[in-house]
């Protein structure tokens, strides 16, 4: 995992939906997709239910979210 994975991960929970968060991190909707499904193969789980209307945090999803958000908190704080 690399700072790449949390920030797509991120952009992931943060929109909802694969397609608003390719557009927030300028990617092709396909490209989040296979990066997102390289990232639950590396970790293990399913970090998201994939429902009709879009991604939501699976059980295992939501504290990998809690973590992702300190590691980018803690990040602004040391290069600030």
């Amino acid at each position: 995992m690399n700072w790449d994975d949390i920030r797509l991960f991120n952009a992931v929970a943060d929109a909802g939906a694969n397609a608003k968060a390719a557009r927030r991190l300028g990617l092709s909707h396909v490209t989040v997709w296979r990066r997102l499904q390289q990232l639950e193969a590396a970790v293990g789980v399913d970090l998201f239910d994939r429902t009709a209307s879009g991604y939501a945090l699976s059980p295992e999803g939501s504290p990998a979210r809690r973590s992702s958000s300190a590691c980018v908190s803690a990040s602004r704080i040391i290069l600030s």
